[in-house]
C-alpha cells in the first residue's frame, strides 16, 4: 500500500512540475492526450502565431499567451495561470478578432485546445466613462478601461492620435483602430494637457472633425499604430500571403472592374479602392485608413450592387482578398 501511494504521490509532482511552463508557449507536445487538462503559467501577449478561436478551439501550436489575450483570460503583459484542455484535431478553424487580436482560419491540423477556468482573480477593470472630461487637470496619468466600440457620437482630433476630451471615447478607439465596432477589450488612455489645434481624419470607417483650441486632450496608450502605406491598385502582388493582414491608405474609386464581394471576398486582381467602397469600408473620393487580410483562392465568386458598386461574378482565380 505504501508503494501505491508513494507511486501516485510521485505521479502528481511529476505532473505539477512540468505543467508549469508550456514547452515554447505552445501545446504541440501534449497531441492525443485528448480530455486531459493542463494548467500553466504564461504571459499574455501580443505576438506569435495564432489559429481558430472563433469557437474557443485552437490549434495546438498557436502561442499560447496570444491565445489567452485573444480568449479574453490574460491582457498583453499580463502573467497568470490558466487551464486548458486538450482535444482532437479538426478539419476547419476559423478565425476571429476579439480582444484586440486577430486569429487566422486554417484547415485541418492534427491537434487542439481551448481553455478552462482561470485559477486567478482578475484585477478590476472600471467601466469606460462616456468621455474623458471630468478627468481633466490629470495630465499625464493613464487610466484602464473596457471599452466597447462603437460608431455612433462625436470625435475632434485623431489625426496625430490626440483627442479632444469631450469626443466620444468608444468611437474614438475605434477611429484609432484599437476596436472594431461592438468588439470589447480593455483600452488604456492617457489624460492629455488642452492642445491649440486638433486635426481630424477618416480612419477604420470613422470621421473625425477638426477643432481649434480645447482645454483638455486624451491618447490611447496600449497598442501601437501600425506603419501604414498607400494602397496599391490591387492584391496581386501579396497572392500566397494567406492569413496575413496589410494595413493600407485608401481613395475611395468607382472605376474599374470588381469581380466578387456578395459574400465578402475578391478576387485579388480587383482594384481596391473600388472594392472598399463595394464593401462600405469607404466612400468615392473619400480618404480612409483599411485592412485587407489575403484569403485563399475560391472556386467561384458571386458579385452583387452594393453602395453605388456593381461587381461581376467569376469562376475559379489563383487569389482572393476580404477587408477586416
Amino acid at each position: 500500500m505504501k508503494k501505491i501511494i508513494l507511486g501516485v504521490y510521485l505521479l502528481l509532482c511529476a505532473f505539477f512540475v512540468s505543467a508549469q511552463t508550456a514547452p515554447n508557449d505552445n501545446v504541440s507536445n501534449l497531441r492525443g492526450n485528448n480530455g486531459s487538462k493542463y494548467t500553466f503559467t504564461t504571459t499574455g501577449t501580443l505576438e506569435g502565431s495564432l489559429w481558430g478561436g472563433m469557437e474557443g478551439v485552437y490549434t495546438d501550436d498557436s502561442k499560447l499567451g496570444k491565445a489567452a489575450v485573444h480568449a479574453g483570460i490574460l491582457r498583453p503583459g499580463e502573467t497568470g495561470s490558466v487551464t486548458i484542455t486538450i482535444l482532437a484535431g479538426r478539419s476547419r478553424y476559423l478565425g476571429s478578432m476579439r480582444n484586440g487580436i486577430h486569429s487566422f482560419d486554417y484547415g485541418s491540423w492534427g491537434g487542439s485546445f481551448q481553455f478552462n477556468e482561470v485559477s486567478k482573480v482578475r484585477p478590476n477593470v472600471a467601466e469606460a466613462p462616456a468621455i474623458m472630461k471630468d478627468l481633466r487637470g490629470n495630465n499625464g496619468k493613464t487610466y484602464t478601461y473596457v471599452i466597447t466600440g462603437t460608431s455612433d457620437g462625436s470625435v475632434w482630433g485623431g489625426a496625430d492620435g490626440v483627442y479632444t476630451d469631450d469626443s466620444k471615447l468608444s468611437t474614438a478607439a475605434v477611429h484609432a483602430g484599437i476596436l472594431n465596432v461592438g468588439e470589447s477589450a480593455s483600452v488604456k488612455v492617457t489624460v492629455l494637457q488642452g492642445q491649440e489645434v486638433y486635426k481630424g481624419s477618416t480612419q477604420n470607417g470613422i470621421t473625425s472633425n477638426n477643432y481649434g483650441s480645447w482645454q483638455g486632450s486624451f491618447s490611447f496608450g496600449n497598442i501601437s499604430k501600425p506603419s501604414i502605406s498607400n494602397a496599391p491598385t490591387n492584391m496581386t502582388a501579396y497572392r500566397g500571403k494567406i492569413g496575413q493582414v496589410f494595413t493600407f491608405n485608401v481613395v475611395g474609386s468607382n472605376s474599374g472592374t470588381v469581380w466578387g464581394g456578395a459574400n465578402g471576398i475578391y478576387t485579388d486582381d480587383s482594384p481596391l479602392s473600388t472594392a472598399a467602397v463595394h464593401a462600405g469600408k469607404v466612400r468615392v473620393g473619400e480618404e480612409a485608413v483599411i485592412r485587407v487580410r489575403v484569403v485563399a483562392p475560391k472556386a467561384s465568386y458571386q458579385g452583387n450592387n452594393k453602395n453605388g458598386i456593381t461587381t461581376k461574378n467569376y469562376g475559379a482565380f489563383q487569389g482572393s482578398y476580404v477587408f477586416e
